[in-house]
């Protein structure tokens, strides 16, 4: 006899076509795993073009801004020239590059000569922090100090000296927001720039036994626009990603001293609210890291501090999902790659670092303490972190349940070979209530670059399962996810196949849609085109099929781009045709009471969008977006400028309008924000934004002057207010301080 669960698979494979399909290609996985061992795919061979290099050692030290004497560097030899990655690969560049990269037992110190014929049009615009520095000429490395291939750090600066560093994950996740300790001086003459970069091994981490590093260089030219690799493998939409990179040797004897890096910090905060009235307060806090060996670190935190963290953007709900918000915040921030799972978006995350330290209604928690672990021991990565939270600090008026005051997730990820890897996580504790929670779960991914003709070709699949304890009984959930992935640069190809249950809550992750399966993915090519205009042309498509399980259709998307494409100026121009479906089982409402009963709605949008160069002194782009939405319809309009007034000086402006307009009912929704960032110096500088939406009619204002005089110390000063507007008839148009904070934070940091 069959089982009432066979009945129900067999009733949902015979309904839907393409969902039988991708149950199949997910048998046939399984039934693959089991047969094939992971030796017997073809191995793919990097062609980086014979990209090695012997590092020379050196033992005079420093000056005390990090550079290297200038005779030092004339016993060093220049690597070889870079080459074109875009617009032609290995074509030859338009300027020169001269290289020289050498070591000693404390640092890596690179020096650049970037030639150019017209160095005073050159892009420098960036100097500030949290800055895009891709709209500059630029100059960066990659390493991989593991050598495997697979993740890394990555160094950037522009003719300014500006600092961006970021981490590499899985050779195709960039994680910007990493904030390591390292030293660059750029200097700009009549026909090239110099660029010396000084990265303590401190900063660091990697095996002391492996005497090979993987390492790219690579530089972004904005007139004409080029981009110069030292090492690059044809076809990836991710060129500067680990496995594409050279290998420098031997790299013997450095040191990491005691590994110890002590960083104190004290913030003098006046705060201001109706709630609260003013309150003043002075706070330590003292962040501790030690690394037992240079490929492990460890760290602790006590009482933590995030007053100086920036504002989270403004954004306006228009759908009936909850919105995801990026983690802004320096200890979430250090090592978070390792937690990255499944490549995951936002829904059905198992772990969302904002689940620490903030109520369920974004309100500020105190964390006592916290500590994390994170390292790599040959081809396994893992990690670890546990924080105590202080509940008592809730207000009695927010709308946060008291949570478990320990939360806590693990990873672990292990590359078997060349091709496979395979990866552990686990959650504990419910930061929105007292109950028993907890997850698991599986995440692996195949990788083969020599199976369709030098194209990459990935399967990645995961599986989770949740454990929330709900009046005495423990209720568990599942999910699980296969996705086959073409991502190159002239074919860019998914097709995921996901499947969540209603009862799957990961406590300490994100979710914002259950009790789905759903089919998504897209097909994009790139073309290089002849015209004496177009410089390249896309064509794309994207589809998104979600149904209940066991249940009718819930939503579809579709997309065409029907025109697609860059110029030989970088204007770039979209014309999209979209289609969605929503079956919406429960009427909702959207803002000013504007209600979506419920039934099923076919709705059709073009969508226009145009940017102009981002490298000029000033840029701009918008949107334009016409059709229905839900029973009615939709009239979007948006527009950013932004002008560079010279090198010293940022100004950015955008402004949001949205008409919606239902039978009997009309509401447009109104956002603007306004950004002034001045820097005196990459070290000295003053951000200010302004943000305003007509929903809540809310004014937020944020300034933030920061100060880094060395390396090892910074000063922040931070205003941030709230005004909201008034509701009687005679404040209607003007708007009342709701809220202020005022502060002051010093930190210093010892490095042992």
């Amino acid at each position: 006899m069959y089982s009432p669960y066979f009945t129900q698979f067999t009733y949902l494979l015979n309904k839907n076509t393409v969902f039988t399909i991708i149950r199949l290609l997910i048998l046939f996985m399984v039934m693959s795993s089991f047969k094939a061992s992971a030796t017997s795919f073809p191995v793919f061979t990097l062609n980086n073009k014979g990209a090695t290099l012997d590092i020379v050692r050196i033992e005079t030290a420093p000056l005390s801004d990090g550079t290297l004497p200038a005779d030092v560097w004339l016993q060093v030899n220049k690597i070889g020239n870079l080459h074109q990655v875009f617009p032609n690969e290995y074509q030859e560049t338009a300027f020169k590059s001269e290289i020289k990269i050498a070591y000693d037992q404390d640092n890596l110190y690179i020096k650049a000569k970037l030639f150019d014929n017209d160095m005073p049009n050159i892009s420098r615009n960036i100097m500030s922090k949290g800055q895009d520095i891709g709209q500059d000429d630029l100059f960066a490395i990659v390493l991989d100090p593991f050598h495997d291939r697979t993740n890394g750090y990555y160094f950037s600066t522009n003719a300014n000296g500006f600092k961006e560093e970021g981490l590499i994950a899985n050779n195709r996740n960039y994680m910007g927001n990493w904030d390591g300790l390292w030293q660059v001086k750029s200097t700009v003459f009549s026909h090239f720039w110099t660029v010396e970069m000084a990265i303590p091994f401190k900063s660091l981490s990697f095996d002391v036994t492996q005497d090979q590093w993987g390492i790219n260089f690579l530089r972004e030219v904005k007139q004409p626009e080029q981009i110069y690799y030292w090492a690059s493998h044809g076809n990836t939409s991710s060129p500067w990603a680990p496995e594409h990179a050279g290998t420098i040797s031997p790299i013997k004897n450095i040191s990491q001293g005691a590994g110890v890096d002590i960083k104190l910090s004290t913030s003098f905060a006046q705060q201001e609210s109706p709630a609260i009235g003013r309150t003043h307060t002075a706070e330590p806090s003292l962040d501790i890291i030690y690394k037992p060996t240079p490929a492990i670190s460890t760290s602790l935190t006590f009482n933590t501090d995030f007053s100086a963290t920036e504002v989270d953007q403004q954004q306006i709900n228009l759908t009936r999902f909850s919105l995801f918000t990026p983690e802004k915040r320096d200890f979430f921030l250090q090592g978070a790659d390792i937690f990255e799972f499944g490549d995951i978006g936002t829904n059905a995350r198992p772990f969302f670092s904002r689940k620490m330290g903030l109520s369920k209604s974004g309100l500020p928690l105190d964390i006592n303490m916290g500590t994390k672990v994170t390292g790599q021991i040959k081809n396994t990565r893992f990690g670890a972190m546990v924080v105590n939270q202080d509940i008592e600090t809730i207000p009695s008026d927010s709308d946060s349940a008291n949570g478990t005051n320990t939360l806590a997730v693990a990873r672990i990820n292990t590359q078997l070979n060349d091709q496979y890897t395979l990866g552990l996580i686990s959650t504990y504790g419910n930061p929105d209530n007292e109950n028993f929670s907890s997850l698991v779960g599986i995440d692996s991914q195949y990788r083969n670059k020599s199976l369709l003709d030098g194209e990459v070709f990935e399967i990645k699949g995961w599986y989770q399962q949740s454990v929330n304890e709900q009046a005495n009984k423990d209720i568990k959930g599942n999910a699980f996810n296969i996705g086959f992935y073409l991502p190159n640069e002239r074919i860019n190809a998914k097709l995921a196949y996901t499947n969540i249950d209603a009862l799957f809550d990961p406590a300490l992750g994100f979710i914002n849609r259950n009790n789905i399966e759903k089919v998504d993915g897209w097909l994009s090519n790139t073309s290089q085109i002849t015209a004496p205009w177009i410089d390249k042309l896309y064509h794309n498509v994207y589809f998104d099929y979600v149904k209940e399980r066991g249940g009718d259709v819930a939503s579809k998307y579709y997309a065409l781009d029907m025109i697609d494409l860059t110029t030989t100026e970088q204007q770039h121009f979209r014309l999209s045709y979209q289609y969605t479906f929503e079956h919406i089982q429960e009427p909702f409402s959207l803002v000013d009471e504007l209600l979506v009963p419920a039934g099923k709605y076919n709705n059709t949008q073009w969508q226009l969008a145009t940017s102009s160069d981002r490298s000029k002194s000033t840029s701009y782009g918008f949107q334009w977006h016409k059709g229905e939405y839900f029973q009615g319809d939709m009239d979007y309009r948006g527009v950013d400028v932004t002008t560079n007034i010279n090198r010293f000086v940022k100004v950015s402006a955008e402004f949001n309008e949205r008409k919606i307009s239902f039978p009997h009912q009309q509401f447009t929704i109104k956002t603007a924000s306004l950004k002034v960032d001045i820097a005196f110096s990459p070290q000295l500088f003053w951000n200010n934004w302004v943000q305003y939406n007509n929903v809540s009619d809310e004014i937020s204002v944020y300034s933030r002057f920061v100060w880094q005089r060395t390396p090892f110390n910074s000063f922040n000063f931070v205003v941030n207010q709230g005004y909201i507007k008034g509701n009687d008839i005679q404040e209607s148009n003007s708007f009342n301080k709701e809220s202020q904070d005022i502060i002051i934070k010093l930190s210093y940091l010892w490095r042992f």
